[in-house]
């Protein structure tokens, strides 16, 4: 009697299921990648409404005065905004990376954040990997403060009007809601005055390059946006232009018009500003 037991699949059955199993793999795994993505980008937002949450207890603990942005402590030693208000979120901030090379990450790193690669990397003076491909000790902190409030006390020597002034309190911010407190940034300093109009290029790093190399190459980290926290605590995605920016140290940003701008003086009807107009009603 003939046997008609099969003994396995052919090649035309073998070769459908491996096209039918790569099909759904182009399929689900865009989707696998963007479920990842908006875990990473709620926990920004978590990172910084837990800063916001600090600042403002801080600000309450300090006659209402928001913190420093940066400032020189009484044994000479720099310090800056998170140092300040850790005591109030016990995070740890994280300095120097594990000998293995690992970052450090705390809820002052973006999960998106990157050390060694960071975005617009257009400075040759921003230390993230040494001559010999090691990573350097480069504080991995990627998110910046509004200083147009938060005051960069001690960053010019001499110091200049602007670095003199103290920080805002409270009742000075006319619309809590509307006005940044802390926006994604790149990592090399911890302050931003968020401008995104100036002629100047990153050659002047006392200033300019706090925007360029920090803020507005960050301001896309998220699905074309970024989270930003604002005066009132609250936390929100706001999208960057589109181009961003060209990642040229000659080229200059594209200033936002709408969402998150520079400032409210200049579009008024933007949902957030970085400066607030004193003359707005």
């Amino acid at each position: 009697m003939k046997n008609t037991q099969r003994q396995g699949f052919t090649l035309i059955e073998l070769l459908v299921v491996i096209a039918i199993i790569a099909i759904l793999a182009a399929i689900l795994f865009p989707v696998f990648a963007q479920a990842r993505e908006k875990a990473r980008q709620s926990s920004c937002a978590s990172n910084e409404k837990q800063i916001g949450l600090a600042i403002l207890q801080y600000a309450q603990d300090n006659e209402e005065t928001l913190p420093l942005a940066n400032y020189v402590n009484p044994d000479g030693s720099n310090g800056s905004w998170n140092y300040a208000v850790d005591p109030y979120i016990k995070g740890g901030i994280a300095v120097v990376q594990a000998d293995n090379g690992t970052l450090h990450k705390s809820v002052y790193t973006c999960p998106d954040f990157n050390g060694d690669a960071p975005e617009g990397v257009f400075s040759a003076s921003f230390p993230s990997v040494s001559s010999s491909g090691a990573k350097t000790g480069q504080p991995f902190k990627s998110y910046v403060v509004n200083e147009n409030f938060l005051s960069p006390l001690a960053v010019s020597t001499p110091a200049t009007d602007h670095f003199k002034r103290p920080s805002a309190t409270l009742a000075q911010i006319k619309s809590p809601s509307s006005v940044v407190l802390l926006a994604e940034g790149r990592g090399d300093v911890l302050y931003t005055t968020g401008n995104d109009t100036s002629t100047e290029p990153t050659d002047s790093p006392d200033e300019n390059f706090h925007d360029w190399g920090n803020y507005i190459s960050a301001r896309a980290r998220h699905a074309g946006g970024s989270e930003y926290l604002l005066m009132d605590g609250h936390v929100k995605w706001f999208r960057a232009p589109s181009p961003n920016y060209a990642d040229s140290a000659k080229t200059l940003p594209n200033a936002s018009a709408s969402g998150v701008v520079w400032s409210q003086a200049q579009y008024p009807t933007a949902s957030a500003w970085f400066l607030e107009d004193p003359n707005a009603q």
